[in-house]
């Protein structure tokens, strides 16, 4: 391999790692989002579900 192609190489591998934890940090994000809409609709039914 040349220097060039090392370079290239090692910048790929550093630009795919970063897109991986770009990945994986969204799909925490949309958990979490998730996780509070359930919690939220759960207890909005709650509230509205109780007898008068």
């Amino acid at each position: 391999m040349t220097l060039e192609e090392v370079f290239k190489f090692v910048e790929a591998n550093e630009a795919g790692k970063r897109s991986a934890t770009r990945l994986v940090d969204s799909h925490a994000v949309d958990a979490a989002s998730s996780s509070y809409k359930r919690t939220k609709s759960a207890s909005y039914t709650q509230s509205h579900n109780k007898p008068l």
